[in-house]
C-alpha cells in the first residue's frame, strides 16, 4: 500500500470507520451466535439449514457494503495481501515483464483480441503510459488485479467496449480509455 492509498484509506476510515467496526462486531456477534446455535441444532432439531442461510446472507451484506463504500475487496489476494484498495493511484504489474506502473501514468487503454480462444488466452489489456513503451497484461491478470474496479476512477470509460471485446472471437483492438489532450 503507498501513501496516497494509506492517506485515502484514512479519510474513508474517519467517515466510515464506526460503521464499519460496527458491521464487523455484528458479524462477529451473528457468526458466534450462529455457530453456538448449529451445533446443538445439529443434536436437537435439524434445522441447520435456516442457519446457514442467515449466515450467508450477512455475510453477503456485509462484503457488499465494505466493496461498495470503501472500493476495497476483501477477496483480492493478488499482492500476497487480504484485500486492498484499488483506484487511479493503484500500481498494476505484469507477471511476465515484471514491470509494474500506476494507473496515475496511464494515457490511453486499449483491449486486443485475438483469435487464439477458447484454449488460449485471447484478450489482452493495453496500457499507454506517459513517458514509457505500453505494457501489454493478459485479460484474466488484469482482471485478478482490480482493473474493473480501478477503471471507474477514469473518467468516460467505455465499459460497453471492454465488454464487446470480452464476446469477441476475432483479432481486433478497443479503446477503453484515451487521456483528453493525448496525441
Amino acid at each position: 500500500m503507498n501513501d496516497k492509498d494509506r492517506e485515502r484509506l484514512d479519510k474513508i476510515l474517519k467517515v466510515y470507520g464506526k460503521d464499519i467496526k460496527g458491521y464487523a462486531i455484528a458479524g462477529l456477534v451473528l457468526a458466534a451466535i450462529s455457530a453456538f446455535i448449529l451445533l446443538v441444532d445439529k443434536y436437537l432439531a435439524g434445522t441447520l439449514f435456516w442457519w446457514i442461510v442467515v449466515v450467508i446472507s450477512c455475510s453477503g451484506y456485509l462484503y457488499m457494503r465494505i466493496h461498495r463504500d470503501l472500493h476495497w475487496n476483501p477477496l483480492d489476494r493478488s499482492k500476497g495481501k487480504l484485500g486492498r484498495y484499488v483506484g487511479p493511484d493503484t500500481t498494476l504489474t505484469d507477471p511476465e515483464s515484471e514491470r509494474s506502473f500506476a494507473l496515475n501514468d496511464v494515457v490511453k487503454i486499449e483491449i486486443e483480441t485475438t483469435g487464439d480462444g477458447p484454449f488460449d488466452e485471447d484478450l489482452y489489456w493495453i496500457f499507454h503510459l506517459n513517458a514509457e513503451p505500453p505494457v501489454r497484461i493478459a485479460g484474466p491478470v488484469a482482471m485478478g488485479q482490480g482493473i474493473f474496479d480501478a477503471l471507474e476512477g477514469f473518467d468516460g470509460a467505455d465499459f460497453e467496449a471492454a465488454i464487446q471485446a470480452a464476446a469477441t472471437v476475432e483479432p481486433a483492438l478497443f479503446l477503453i480509455w484515451e487521456k483528453v489532450g493525448n496525441e
